[in-house]
Parts: C-alpha cells; structure tokens; sequence
C-alpha cells in the first residue's frame, strides 16, 4: 500500500487548528517535536481531566484509520464508571470497531470524531471485559457491604428491644 502524506496540508492544519471550534475546551494539539509532524500529540478534555493522545498517520489527509493510542492511562467509561472506556484496549489503542474514517478527513475532523467517541461509547462492539454485567447493572461492593451491614444492624437492634421488652415485662409471649 502507498502511504502518502501531503505534510504541507498536514503542518498547516496543525497550525491552524488552534481556530477550530471546541480548541482548548474540547482538545488540543502538539507536534511531537518541530522537526516532525507525524505522529503528533492531542489532548481531549474529559471528565474534568486532559486525556493525552499520540496520532500516527499513514495518509493525509486521511485516508486510512490513523493509529492511536492513550498515552499512560485509559479512560474510564462515562456510563459505567467502574469500567474502562469500552473503545479503547488495555495498551491505550482505539478499538475502531466499525467507526469509518471519511474521505479526506483533516486535524479538525479526526480530533472532533475522538472527542464524540469518549463521550459515546459504543458499547456494541466494545474491547472483551469492558462495561462488565457487574458494571452494566451497577453493582457497586462497598454499596452492596453498607446495605448488608446497616440490615445487619437494624436486626441487631430489633433482638436487642425484644429482649429488653421482656426483661422489663412490656412484652409477653403470645398463649395459645
């Protein structure tokens, strides 16, 4: 396959996509370094934090599914926040599952369509053992542990009062 990367176009969206709406709020890019363009580094705010990519290309504009990857840590699910994000695999990489790249696509649509798939999972085709049964019906340990307990002691406390009640003679045994 003939890779082709027209790194003018490339270098100039970079530049400008400082100017595209949803820049500093939504993401934000980097060159790796000023001698090379490709990869590049991005950041898509989520989740009141900046999640760090690393993009390679293969074809600009694109053609082919560009390769990234989170870079140090996964994202979390945003429906199933015990679970990581159902998209990407363990190493950091996109699952791209059956998301299509469009003809031509530039900086500013690659960064917009990564943005709507962290904040979208596509739970449909998710990594194995993403957005487990466990998560997907929300079941939490500490909060199945606090139920438990708390049940637990207002049993305690009801043998407590009946006992108290019959010391005491409020309470006698039903005759029959």
């Amino acid at each position: 396959m003939n890779h082709k990367i027209d790194i003018l176009k490339l270098g100039q969206d970079l530049y400008e996509a400082r100017n595209i709406k949803g820049y500093d709020t939504m993401f934000r890019v980097k060159m790796v370094s000023m001698e090379q363009l490709n990869p590049y580094r991005a950041w898509l705010h989520y989740q009141d934090d900046w999640w760090p990519l690393n993009i390679t290309l293969d074809t600009y504009p694109i053609i082919t599914r560009p390769r990234v990857y989170f870079e140090g840590r996964v994202p979390p699910c945003p429906k199933h926040p015990k679970s990581w994000h159902p998209n990407v695999f363990d190493d950091g990489k996109i699952c791209w599952g059956e998301v299509r790249v469009f003809p031509e696509m530039r900086v500013g649509g690659l960064l917009n369509m990564l943005y709507g798939m962290l904040h979208n999972p596509n739970h449909g085709s998710p990594v194995p053992d993403r957005c487990t049964l466990a998560s997907l019906i929300n079941i939490d340990v500490d909060e199945i542990r606090d139920n438990v307990t708390s049940t637990w002691r207002r049993f305690a406390q009801t043998i407590e009062e009946a006992d108290r009640r019959m010391k005491s003679g409020e309470w006698q045994p039903p005759h029959d």
